[in-house]
């Protein structure tokens, strides 16, 4: 059976975001911290998801050649992405079926966009 965990504390903790306020209290990385130290470690690993869409995009603008621009962190560095290309044993197994059927150039989706079929 699944225990329940409430984390109202946590979210009564928060720092107030006011509209006009030039910087948010709290940055990404920070909050992250905050929230490792304080939920459980399932919980805190389900967080991963949240940030797979900054890994998909900097592995598309390196299938890509593109640049790549300044994002928030995501679970995995661009080393490890572009490591990837050759060994993506390390990469969630969507990744490696997309990096598989990306190199083969042989669409997962046929008629969607690279970044759709990732997605």
């Amino acid at each position: 059976m699944m225990e329940k965990r409430a984390y109202y504390y946590l979210v009564a903790g928060l720092p107030d975001l006011v509209a006009d306020q030039p910087k948010a209290p709290l940055s990404p990385a920070a909050f992250l911290e905050e929230l490792r130290e304080h939920l459980h470690p399932d919980d805190f690993k389900a967080l991963d998801y949240l940030r797979l869409p900054v890994d998909n995009n900097r592995l598309l603008s390196i299938l890509q050649h593109q640049p790549l621009q300044e994002q928030q962190e995501g679970l995995f560095s661009t080393d490890v992405l572009q490591d990837a290309l050759r060994d993506p044993e390390p990469l969630p197994r969507y990744m490696q079926v997309f990096l598989q059927a990306h190199q083969q150039q042989e669409p997962l989706f046929p008629g969607m966009s690279w970044q759709n079929q990732l997605s």
